[in-house]
Formats: C-alpha cells, sequence, structure tokens
C-alpha cells in the first residue's frame, strides 16, 4: 500500500501530461485553465488555497462530503502557470518522512500546513 500511495502522483502528473501534450515539446507549460478544462476542481473550490487543483475524482468526492486520506495536487503561480506537483495526505505516518525537494518544508520532510478537511492534520510534499 505504501509503494502504491507514493506512485499516484507520480503516474497522475504523467497521465495529466501525456492528455494535455508535453509541454516543453510544446513551448509552453501547463495551466491552470487547462486543468478546469479537463475537469480538475480548482481553488476556490473545496477550500482549496490559491493555485491549488485536485483531480476530478477528489473534487467530486469532496462536494459529496467524502474525502480521501490522500490527494494529488497540481500547484500554480498567480499567473496560472504551473508550479509543481503536490501530494497531500492526512496519514500521520508521512509526518517527518524525507520530502527533499520541497523549498518550503522547514526541515526536508513532509511538513503539515495545517488542518485537512476532515479535521485532521494535513501532511504534504511539493514535487518540484
Amino acid at each position: 500500500m505504501k509503494k502504491r500511495a507514493m506512485t499516484l502522483p507520480a503516474l497522475t502528473l504523467a497521465i495529466v501530461m501525456l492528455a494535455l501534450g508535453d509541454p516543453a515539446s510544446a513551448g509552453e507549460g501547463l495551466t491552470q485553465s487547462q486543468l478546469e478544462d479537463a475537469g480538475w476542481a480548482c481553488s476556490p473550490v473545496g477550500g482549496l488555497p490559491p493555485g491549488h487543483c485536485v483531480s476530478p475524482g477528489s473534487g467530486k468526492n469532496a462536494a459529496q462530503g467524502k474525502f480521501a486520506t490522500a490527494w494529488n495536487i497540481m500547484v500554480f503561480d498567480t499567473a496560472g502557470d504551473f508550479e509543481s506537483a503536490e501530494t497531500a495526505t492526512t496519514n500521520q505516518r508521512a509526518d517527518n518522512r524525507p520530502c527533499k525537494f520541497d523549498d518550503d518544508s522547514p526541515d526536508g520532510t513532509w511538513w503539515s500546513p495545517g488542518i485537512g478537511p476532515t479535521g485532521e492534520p494535513l501532511y504534504v510534499c511539493h514535487h518540484r
């Protein structure tokens, strides 16, 4: 289960990139508008912070009051351009796991920006 949970963000990003085309070869990057057009739920839907989008299934379930314990999130800058992928979870086992590519992490591990939608601590790791 652990391996599957960690490979899911990479798989989701790969599927999104394939579905929307290779941004590097196209000369333009993934945008928040493209994800919204593809059915992703983006802030302010579901109380997401600005510039954050969750996959279509996660957004639909959240609107129905059903919350997963982990989410694959795409993060965009204020211009709507892709910044990073993020994995978020309420699983406390993520606390203090290595997250070496997240500049926002104070100590290079998964970190908690606050409380998740179910009232439990939320742990995040950005993949830059």
